[in-house]
């Protein structure tokens, strides 16, 4: 069995129901016979909880937009069902797989990331799209969203420090350590788009570890109690985003 059925089956038992029952509740809520349900956790990844939620995705031929309906399992166990037309799946698909000339939209990337990283269960091969998703092409897209965010912060809190608001600068640097952080992981193939896990998979995963703890002091175990220290620590900020952007370029 693949291991993300058993983290999956592992779950669903703790919640007191199993992947029959959830796929029947689908159906029931979401009609069509040729539906394809996918089911996403963080768990698949190595992070998360025990509370993580499920994300549930139905990719289906009929309608034109994308809605939301709420699922009752055993217990009361609540899930929120996400139905997805396969036609809008495969315009963002398109668009990213392609590298196409467009702005990168998180929503959109969030969404086939987390097909891509999920379990199929049902086998529906008119509208199975896990298999032809080019993830090569979508991991450049995510690289892209964070190096674009990452150097727009960084020209902002240099902006800020010239005029000489040092707070304001303080918060833009860390904003764009913390995109660079998500780019590098990209690069490295540690994808992920949830601000509360980026942080944690770059410290754990990345090779560099000089700058690994550069950004774990900086960004987490640093404090600025007098103004001397905070010219010091505005000062490591730049160098220390200079130095990560660079990383992403090279």
């Amino acid at each position: 069995m693949d291991e993300r059925c058993k983290i999956l089956d592992e779950y669903l038992s703790i919640k007191g129901t199993n992947i029959h029952q959830l796929r029947l509740r689908v159906d029931e809520e979401i009609s069509g016979n040729e539906n394809t349900i996918y089911v996403y956790s963080s768990l698949f990844e190595g992070l998360g909880t025990p509370d993580s939620d499920l994300d549930i995705y139905v990719v289906g031929k009929s309608g034109d937009s994308s809605y939301v309906k709420t699922i009752i399992l055993e217990n009361n166990y609540k899930l929120d069902v996400e139905y997805w037309p396969q036609k809008i799946i495969s315009d963002y698909y398109v668009n990213y797989s392609q590298e196409l000339n467009i702005p990168k939209d998180f929503f959109e990337l969030k969404v086939l990331l987390r097909i891509i990283n999920s379990i199929e269960i049902t086998k529906n091969n008119s509208t199975s799209i896990g298999s032809y998703l080019d993830i090569y092409g979508i991991y450049n897209s995510i690289l892209e969203l964070f190096s674009k965010s990452a150097r727009s912060h960084y020209e902002d809190a240099m902006t800020l420090y010239k005029y000489g608001e040092e707070l304001s600068s303080v918060d833009e640097l860390r904003r764009s350590a913390w995109s660079c952080a998500g780019a590098l992981n990209a690069k490295s193939g540690n994808i992920n788009l949830k601000e509360k896990w980026i942080s944690k998979l770059f410290i754990e995963n990345y090779q560099n570890k000089y700058l690994v703890n550069r950004y774990s002091n900086l960004m987490f175990y640093s404090s600025l109690s007098i103004s001397n220290e905070s010219d010091v620590y505005l000062d490591e900020m730049i160098e220390l985003v200079n130095d990560m952007l660079i990383e992403i370029s090279n």
